[in-house]
């Protein structure tokens, strides 16, 4: 019998829509890593700028240290709300903390990059500081704490 229902779609002429095909979800995936790898990269090349370049006083106080350590809050929590994701603003401050660590280690001539000054200091304490601010204040767009476990029941949204 048919059915003479008007401006209405049968319950059974509706589709339930299909997940997305695995090779689009490789192509997410491949690009999602390679957006981390870029900002890991940034991390990088802030850290080796930053090395370099946080010397610099004005009137006593070292305003290029004080000026990258705000920079690097802006990268990490830019990275941090464009991903959702407080791996995203991590990923950035993993690469200035390697580059940052190792400017600071004596070689075996002596020298530093990131000398034991007030410069250095806000430099490395402050940008520490700043790395946590970022993280804790980025919003994940899914908290770990209520992601679905593989094998068990959805949470209601």
């Amino acid at each position: 019998m048919p059915d003479h229902t008007v401006g209405r779609e049968s319950a059974d002429s509706v589709e339930e829509p299909s997940a997305p095909p695995a090779r689009s979800r490789r192509n997410e995936a491949f690009l999602t890593g390679a957006v981390y790898g870029m900002l890991f990269m940034l991390g990088v090349m802030t850290g080796f700028v930053g090395g370099f370049q946080h010397g610099w006083y004005l009137g006593g106080v070292p305003a290029s240290a004080v000026g990258l350590v705000l920079f690097l809050f802006t990268v990490l929590l830019w990275a941090g709300w464009s991903m959702r994701s407080k791996l995203a603003a991590f990923t950035p401050a993993a690469g200035w903390l390697i580059v940052s660590f190792l400017f600071s280690t004596p070689r075996g001539e002596g020298d530093l990059v990131i000398a034991a000054n007030l410069a250095g200091y806000v430099y490395l304490y402050g940008g520490a500081l700043m790395v946590l601010a970022a993280v804790l204040l980025t919003k994940s767009a899914r908290p770990w704490t209520t992601r679905q476990l593989p094998g068990s029941d959805p949470l209601p949204d």
